[in-house]
């Protein structure tokens, strides 16, 4: 199934998981600014997936993603049933 998975969701060799809906108190805007720092201060890139649903935060975590030239490092998949999660 791990294949499956992976080419399911056509998920990138190496990634960070972040497993959280966008609400606002998930901090996924913090994990974006430490990723921003990581890529301008050691020009080091770090692809991240994301899984859950859209939710009040997700306007504003698109939003930053564009504005800090991330869009190519990361990777929205979603709600992933369970039974998926583990080979993610």
């Amino acid at each position: 199934m791990t294949q499956r998975v992976i080419d399911k969701y056509q998920l990138p060799n190496e990634f960070g998981f972040f497993p959280a809906n966008t609400w606002h108190n998930k901090n996924h805007i913090n994990l974006l600014k430490a990723m921003v720092i990581l890529k301008k201060k050691f020009i080091v890139k770090i692809n991240m997936v994301f899984t859950g649903s859209a939710h009040e935060a997700h306007e504003s975590i698109k939003s930053f993603i564009n504005e800090n030239d991330l869009s190519e490092q990361i990777k929205f998949l979603g709600y992933v049933p369970q039974e998926e999660m583990p080979y993610i």
